[in-house]
Protein backbone atom coordinates (compact mmCIF):
# COMPACT_ATOMS: atom_id res chain seq x y z
CA UNK A 1 0.00 0.00 0.00
CA UNK A 2 1.47 3.34 -0.98
CA UNK A 3 1.60 6.17 1.53
CA UNK A 4 0.74 9.75 0.70
CA UNK A 5 2.88 12.64 1.86
CA UNK A 6 3.08 16.41 1.46
CA UNK A 7 0.15 18.31 -0.08
CA UNK A 8 -0.20 21.11 -2.60
CA UNK A 9 -3.70 22.59 -2.69
CA UNK A 10 -5.02 23.21 -6.20
CA UNK A 11 -8.69 23.85 -5.30
CA UNK A 12 -10.84 23.14 -2.29
CA UNK A 13 -14.44 22.66 -1.28
CA UNK A 14 -15.18 22.56 2.46
CA UNK A 15 -18.48 20.99 3.41
CA UNK A 16 -20.36 20.17 6.57
CA UNK A 17 -22.30 17.11 7.66
CA UNK A 18 -25.75 16.86 6.10
CA UNK A 19 -27.00 14.28 8.55
CA UNK A 20 -25.64 11.90 11.18
CA UNK A 21 -26.43 8.84 13.20
CA UNK A 22 -24.81 7.07 16.12
CA UNK A 23 -23.37 8.46 19.35
CA UNK A 24 -24.59 12.06 19.71
CA UNK A 25 -21.59 13.00 21.87
CA UNK A 26 -19.20 12.12 19.04
CA UNK A 27 -19.77 14.67 16.29
CA UNK A 28 -16.52 15.37 14.46
CA UNK A 29 -16.27 18.02 11.78
CA UNK A 30 -15.94 16.31 8.39
CA UNK A 31 -14.39 18.19 5.46
CA UNK A 32 -13.49 17.32 1.88
CA UNK A 33 -11.29 19.11 -0.63
CA UNK A 34 -9.66 18.57 -4.01
CA UNK A 35 -5.86 18.64 -3.81
CA UNK A 36 -2.69 16.82 -4.82
CA UNK A 37 -0.49 14.48 -2.82
CA UNK A 38 2.69 12.48 -3.40
CA UNK A 39 2.14 8.81 -4.15
CA UNK A 40 5.06 7.79 -1.91
CA UNK A 41 5.86 9.70 1.26
CA UNK A 42 9.43 11.02 1.23
CA UNK A 43 10.13 10.10 -2.41
CA UNK A 44 10.75 13.31 -4.34
CA UNK A 45 10.55 11.48 -7.67
CA UNK A 46 7.08 10.04 -7.03
CA UNK A 47 4.34 11.89 -8.94
CA UNK A 48 1.90 14.25 -7.28
CA UNK A 49 -1.55 12.83 -8.01
CA UNK A 50 -5.05 14.34 -7.91
CA UNK A 51 -6.93 13.28 -4.77
CA UNK A 52 -9.96 14.01 -2.64
CA UNK A 53 -8.69 14.68 0.86
CA UNK A 54 -11.17 13.81 3.60
CA UNK A 55 -10.49 15.04 7.15
CA UNK A 56 -12.34 14.63 10.41
CA UNK A 57 -11.66 15.97 13.87
CA UNK A 58 -12.96 17.83 16.88
CA UNK A 59 -12.35 18.54 20.56
CA UNK A 60 -11.58 15.53 22.77
CA UNK A 61 -11.66 13.25 19.72
CA UNK A 62 -8.99 10.93 18.34
CA UNK A 63 -9.99 9.82 14.84
CA UNK A 64 -8.67 6.36 13.99
CA UNK A 65 -10.53 5.59 10.77
CA UNK A 66 -12.38 7.17 7.85
CA UNK A 67 -14.43 5.20 5.34
CA UNK A 68 -16.37 6.28 2.28
CA UNK A 69 -19.00 3.90 1.01
CA UNK A 70 -17.96 2.31 -2.27
CA UNK A 71 -14.52 4.02 -2.41
CA UNK A 72 -11.04 2.54 -1.88
CA UNK A 73 -8.51 4.86 -0.19
CA UNK A 74 -4.95 5.28 -1.42
CA UNK A 75 -3.68 4.56 2.09
CA UNK A 76 -4.79 4.21 5.69
CA UNK A 77 -6.19 7.16 7.62
CA UNK A 78 -3.50 9.10 9.47
CA UNK A 79 -4.22 11.85 11.94
CA UNK A 80 -7.85 12.05 10.88
CA UNK A 81 -6.92 12.40 7.19
CA UNK A 82 -7.36 9.99 4.29
CA UNK A 83 -6.99 10.29 0.51
CA UNK A 84 -9.05 8.89 -2.34
CA UNK A 85 -8.31 9.04 -6.09
CA UNK A 86 -10.07 12.12 -7.41
CA UNK A 87 -11.10 10.21 -10.52
CA UNK A 88 -13.24 7.89 -8.36
CA UNK A 89 -15.64 10.81 -7.80
CA UNK A 90 -17.83 12.16 -10.61
CA UNK A 91 -17.27 15.61 -12.11
CA UNK A 92 -19.51 18.18 -10.47
CA UNK A 93 -21.32 17.67 -7.17
CA UNK A 94 -21.87 14.31 -5.53
CA UNK A 95 -22.81 13.04 -2.09
CA UNK A 96 -21.03 10.20 -0.33
CA UNK A 97 -21.65 8.41 2.93
CA UNK A 98 -18.79 8.71 5.41
CA UNK A 99 -18.15 6.63 8.52
CA UNK A 100 -15.75 8.03 11.11
CA UNK A 101 -14.27 5.74 13.76
CA UNK A 102 -12.61 7.29 16.77
CA UNK A 103 -11.84 7.37 20.44
CA UNK A 104 -13.66 9.87 22.67
CA UNK A 105 -12.98 10.95 26.24
CA UNK A 106 -15.48 9.72 28.82
CA UNK A 107 -15.85 10.15 32.55
CA UNK A 108 -12.78 8.97 34.43
CA UNK A 109 -10.49 9.96 31.52
CA UNK A 110 -11.16 6.66 29.81
CA UNK A 111 -11.26 6.45 26.01
CA UNK A 112 -14.31 4.89 24.38
CA UNK A 113 -14.56 3.52 20.84
CA UNK A 114 -17.23 5.44 18.95
CA UNK A 115 -18.49 5.81 15.39
CA UNK A 116 -20.17 8.60 13.48
CA UNK A 117 -21.90 8.39 10.12
CA UNK A 118 -22.71 11.35 7.92
CA UNK A 119 -23.26 12.36 4.33
CA UNK A 120 -20.73 14.70 2.70
CA UNK A 121 -21.01 16.66 -0.52
CA UNK A 122 -17.94 16.66 -2.78
CA UNK A 123 -17.52 18.94 -5.78
CA UNK A 124 -14.71 18.78 -8.29
CA UNK A 125 -13.93 20.10 -11.76
CA UNK A 126 -12.87 18.02 -14.75
CA UNK A 127 -9.19 17.13 -14.43
CA UNK A 128 -6.70 17.78 -17.22
CA UNK A 129 -4.23 15.23 -18.60
CA UNK A 130 -1.55 13.85 -16.27
CA UNK A 131 1.06 11.59 -17.84
CA UNK A 132 4.75 10.71 -17.46
CA UNK A 133 7.10 9.31 -20.09
CA UNK A 134 10.74 9.14 -19.03
CA UNK A 135 12.47 10.84 -16.11
CA UNK A 136 10.16 13.57 -14.77
CA UNK A 137 9.81 15.88 -11.80
CA UNK A 138 7.06 15.06 -9.34
CA UNK A 139 5.00 18.17 -10.16
CA UNK A 140 4.94 17.94 -13.98
CA UNK A 141 1.50 17.03 -15.26
CA UNK A 142 2.46 16.49 -18.90
CA UNK A 143 6.03 15.17 -18.97
CA UNK A 144 7.15 13.70 -22.30
CA UNK A 145 10.91 13.22 -22.55
CA UNK A 146 13.00 11.88 -25.45
CA UNK A 147 11.68 8.57 -26.85
CA UNK A 148 13.88 5.51 -27.33
CA UNK A 149 14.97 5.39 -30.97
CA UNK A 150 16.27 2.17 -32.54
CA UNK A 151 17.79 3.22 -35.85
CA UNK A 152 18.60 -0.38 -36.80
CA UNK A 153 14.96 -1.48 -36.73
CA UNK A 154 13.50 1.90 -37.64
CA UNK A 155 11.27 1.92 -34.55
CA UNK A 156 10.56 4.44 -31.80
CA UNK A 157 9.20 3.49 -28.38
CA UNK A 158 7.62 5.62 -25.66
CA UNK A 159 6.47 4.24 -22.29
CA UNK A 160 3.68 6.09 -20.51
CA UNK A 161 2.32 6.14 -16.98
CA UNK A 162 -0.78 8.01 -15.85
CA UNK A 163 -4.11 7.78 -14.04
CA UNK A 164 -6.14 4.72 -14.88
CA UNK A 165 -8.25 5.35 -17.96
CA UNK A 166 -5.96 8.02 -19.48
CA UNK A 167 -5.79 7.68 -23.28
CA UNK A 168 -2.62 8.34 -25.27
CA UNK A 169 -2.31 8.62 -29.04
CA UNK A 170 0.92 8.97 -31.00
CA UNK A 171 1.65 8.33 -34.69
CA UNK A 172 -1.72 6.64 -35.14
CA UNK A 173 -1.11 4.21 -32.22
CA UNK A 174 -3.30 4.32 -29.11
CA UNK A 175 -3.10 3.03 -25.55
CA UNK A 176 -5.20 3.26 -22.40
CA UNK A 177 -3.13 3.59 -19.23
CA UNK A 178 -3.50 1.44 -16.12
CA UNK A 179 -1.94 3.77 -13.54
CA UNK A 180 1.36 5.15 -12.27
CA UNK A 181 4.41 3.02 -11.49
CA UNK A 182 6.79 1.01 -13.69
CA UNK A 183 4.57 -2.08 -13.39
CA UNK A 184 1.77 -0.12 -15.07
CA UNK A 185 3.92 1.40 -17.83
CA UNK A 186 2.22 1.15 -21.22
CA UNK A 187 4.52 1.14 -24.24
CA UNK A 188 3.71 2.46 -27.69
CA UNK A 189 6.06 1.55 -30.55
CA UNK A 190 5.79 3.23 -33.95
CA UNK A 191 7.86 3.67 -37.09
CA UNK A 192 10.47 6.40 -37.01
CA UNK A 193 9.68 9.46 -39.13
CA UNK A 194 10.96 9.01 -42.68
CA UNK A 195 12.79 12.32 -42.31
CA UNK A 196 14.84 11.15 -39.32
CA UNK A 197 17.91 9.87 -41.17
CA UNK A 198 17.88 12.93 -43.41
CA UNK A 199 17.68 15.35 -40.46
CA UNK A 200 20.65 17.11 -38.86
CA UNK A 201 21.40 15.86 -35.34
CA UNK A 202 20.66 19.30 -33.91
CA UNK A 203 17.34 19.68 -35.79
CA UNK A 204 15.40 16.44 -35.27
CA UNK A 205 11.86 15.82 -36.54
CA UNK A 206 9.04 15.64 -34.04
CA UNK A 207 5.89 13.61 -33.43
CA UNK A 208 2.64 14.81 -31.83
CA UNK A 209 1.48 13.08 -28.64
CA UNK A 210 -2.17 13.55 -27.67
CA UNK A 211 -3.18 12.79 -24.08
CA UNK A 212 -6.81 12.65 -22.90
CA UNK A 213 -7.64 12.49 -19.21
CA UNK A 214 -10.30 10.11 -17.86
CA UNK A 215 -12.54 13.20 -17.60
CA UNK A 216 -12.21 13.79 -21.36
CA UNK A 217 -9.86 16.79 -21.29
CA UNK A 218 -7.24 16.59 -24.08
CA UNK A 219 -3.87 18.21 -24.65
CA UNK A 220 -1.31 17.69 -27.41
CA UNK A 221 2.42 18.26 -27.46
CA UNK A 222 5.16 17.91 -30.09
CA UNK A 223 8.01 15.64 -28.95
CA UNK A 224 11.37 15.64 -30.80
CA UNK A 225 12.64 12.28 -32.09
CA UNK A 226 16.37 12.50 -31.38
CA UNK A 227 18.59 9.92 -33.06
CA UNK A 228 21.69 10.62 -30.97
CA UNK A 229 20.44 9.15 -27.71
CA UNK A 230 22.40 7.10 -25.18
CA UNK A 231 21.40 3.76 -26.77
CA UNK A 232 22.91 4.73 -30.11
CA UNK A 233 26.00 6.19 -28.46
CA UNK A 234 26.64 2.83 -26.80
CA UNK A 235 25.74 0.66 -29.81
CA UNK A 236 28.06 2.35 -32.32
CA UNK A 237 31.12 0.96 -30.54
CA UNK A 238 30.16 -2.47 -31.88
CA UNK A 239 31.36 -1.31 -35.31
CA UNK A 240 34.78 -2.67 -34.32
CA UNK A 241 33.19 -6.15 -34.26
CA UNK A 242 30.52 -6.06 -36.97
CA UNK A 243 28.57 -3.63 -39.19
CA UNK A 244 26.00 -1.31 -37.59
CA UNK A 245 23.37 -0.51 -40.23
CA UNK A 246 20.39 1.83 -39.99
CA UNK A 247 17.03 0.70 -41.37
CA UNK A 248 16.33 1.88 -44.90
CA UNK A 249 19.72 3.42 -45.61
CA UNK A 250 21.82 2.75 -48.74
CA UNK A 251 24.84 0.45 -48.45
CA UNK A 252 27.32 2.86 -50.07
CA UNK A 253 29.77 4.60 -47.73
CA UNK A 254 30.02 8.34 -48.24
CA UNK A 255 31.85 11.22 -46.55
CA UNK A 256 31.55 11.12 -42.76
CA UNK A 257 30.11 14.49 -41.85
CA UNK A 258 29.42 13.07 -38.39
CA UNK A 259 31.97 10.93 -36.51
CA UNK A 260 31.31 8.86 -33.39
CA UNK A 261 34.35 9.17 -31.11
CA UNK A 262 34.98 7.00 -28.05
CA UNK A 263 37.72 8.41 -25.80
CA UNK A 264 39.60 5.73 -23.86
CA UNK A 265 37.41 4.23 -21.15
CA UNK A 266 34.17 5.84 -22.35
CA UNK A 267 31.18 3.63 -23.14
CA UNK A 268 29.19 6.41 -24.83
CA UNK A 269 30.35 8.14 -27.96
CA UNK A 270 30.85 11.85 -28.49
CA UNK A 271 29.25 12.77 -31.81
CA UNK A 272 31.46 15.17 -33.76
CA UNK A 273 30.25 17.29 -36.65
CA UNK A 274 26.94 18.87 -37.62
CA UNK A 275 25.80 16.61 -40.42
CA UNK A 276 22.76 14.40 -40.85
CA UNK A 277 22.18 11.13 -39.04
CA UNK A 278 22.69 9.23 -42.30
CA UNK A 279 26.11 10.89 -42.71
CA UNK A 280 27.56 9.17 -39.63
CA UNK A 281 29.96 6.90 -41.51
CA UNK A 282 33.00 6.56 -39.24
CA UNK A 283 33.51 5.35 -35.67
CA UNK A 284 36.79 6.26 -33.94
CA UNK A 285 37.83 4.33 -30.82
CA UNK A 286 40.77 5.28 -28.63
CA UNK A 287 42.81 2.46 -27.14
CA UNK A 288 46.20 1.90 -25.53
CA UNK A 289 49.47 0.66 -26.99
CA UNK A 290 52.23 -1.26 -25.19
CA UNK A 291 53.99 0.94 -22.63
CA UNK A 292 57.25 2.55 -23.78
CA UNK A 293 60.03 2.80 -21.22
CA UNK A 294 63.28 4.75 -20.79
CA UNK A 295 66.01 3.34 -18.56
CA UNK A 296 67.49 6.24 -16.60
CA UNK A 297 70.13 4.12 -14.88
CA UNK A 298 71.04 3.75 -11.23
CA UNK A 299 71.16 6.58 -8.68
CA UNK A 300 73.20 6.38 -5.49
CA UNK A 301 72.31 8.24 -2.30
CA UNK A 302 75.05 10.68 -1.22
CA UNK A 303 74.72 9.87 2.48
CA UNK A 304 72.92 6.54 2.62
CA UNK A 305 74.66 4.92 -0.32
CA UNK A 306 71.32 3.42 -1.28
CA UNK A 307 71.13 2.43 -4.94
CA UNK A 308 67.89 2.97 -6.92
CA UNK A 309 67.27 2.08 -10.56
CA UNK A 310 64.84 4.47 -12.28
CA UNK A 311 62.70 3.81 -15.35
CA UNK A 312 60.45 6.44 -16.94
CA UNK A 313 57.39 5.31 -18.90
CA UNK A 314 55.14 6.73 -21.61
CA UNK A 315 51.58 5.67 -22.47
CA UNK A 316 50.85 6.26 -26.14
CA UNK A 317 47.31 6.33 -27.50
CA UNK A 318 46.04 4.59 -30.59
CA UNK A 319 42.88 5.59 -32.43
CA UNK A 320 41.29 2.91 -34.59
CA UNK A 321 38.81 4.11 -37.23
CA UNK A 322 36.03 1.84 -38.54
CA UNK A 323 33.40 2.19 -41.22
CA UNK A 324 30.07 1.93 -39.44
CA UNK A 325 28.20 0.23 -42.30
CA UNK A 326 30.87 -2.41 -43.04
CA UNK A 327 32.78 -2.80 -39.77
CA UNK A 328 35.99 -2.48 -41.80
CA UNK A 329 39.09 -1.03 -40.08
CA UNK A 330 40.18 1.82 -42.34
CA UNK A 331 42.84 3.63 -40.31
CA UNK A 332 45.11 3.43 -37.26
CA UNK A 333 46.75 6.50 -35.79
CA UNK A 334 49.26 6.58 -32.94
CA UNK A 335 49.22 9.66 -30.73
CA UNK A 336 52.55 9.49 -28.89
CA UNK A 337 53.12 10.61 -25.34
CA UNK A 338 56.13 12.82 -24.66
CA UNK A 339 58.68 10.67 -22.83
CA UNK A 340 59.87 12.37 -19.61
CA UNK A 341 63.59 13.14 -19.54
CA UNK A 342 65.83 11.52 -16.96
CA UNK A 343 66.60 13.65 -13.92
CA UNK A 344 70.19 14.52 -13.04
CA UNK A 345 69.41 14.01 -9.36
CA UNK A 346 66.40 12.65 -7.49
CA UNK A 347 64.91 12.61 -3.98
CA UNK A 348 64.76 9.47 -1.88
CA UNK A 349 61.01 9.18 -2.64
CA UNK A 350 61.31 9.47 -6.42
CA UNK A 351 60.37 6.34 -8.40
CA UNK A 352 60.32 7.61 -11.97
CA UNK A 353 58.12 9.79 -14.21
CA UNK A 354 55.09 8.89 -16.31
CA UNK A 355 53.45 10.59 -19.26
CA UNK A 356 50.33 9.95 -21.35
CA UNK A 357 49.24 11.11 -24.77
CA UNK A 358 47.61 14.53 -24.62
CA UNK A 359 43.78 14.09 -24.77
CA UNK A 360 43.60 17.29 -26.83
CA UNK A 361 45.80 15.73 -29.52
CA UNK A 362 43.64 12.60 -29.55
CA UNK A 363 40.44 14.65 -29.81
CA UNK A 364 41.93 16.80 -32.55
CA UNK A 365 42.69 13.76 -34.67
CA UNK A 366 39.14 12.45 -34.18
CA UNK A 367 37.73 15.80 -35.19
CA UNK A 368 39.89 15.80 -38.35
CA UNK A 369 37.96 12.76 -39.57
CA UNK A 370 34.85 14.88 -40.09
CA UNK A 371 34.50 15.70 -43.77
Amino acid sequence: MNKLGSLVVVGAVVVGALGSTGCTKFKPTVQAKVTQASLVDGDASAPMVDVIELTAGGPKIAVVGLEVAGKTPLGPARGGRVYFPAGDFPVGKSKVKVKVAGLANTLGARMKSVEYETEVEVERKALGPHVRSGICSSTERLCLTDPHVDLETGSVTMIFEGPKGTKVEVAGKRATLAGFGSANGQGITFEQPKSLLASPLDAPPSVTVKVTSPDGVSESRAVPIRAGGWALKKRLKDAEKSPVRFAGEPSAVGPSRVVAFYPKGDSEATLLGKGKVSELELVAIEGALPVRSLDCGTYVGERSGKRVTITNVAYDAEVRVYERKTGRLVQRRTIPAKMPVCESSISSQYSGSKASADPKDVAAFAASLVR
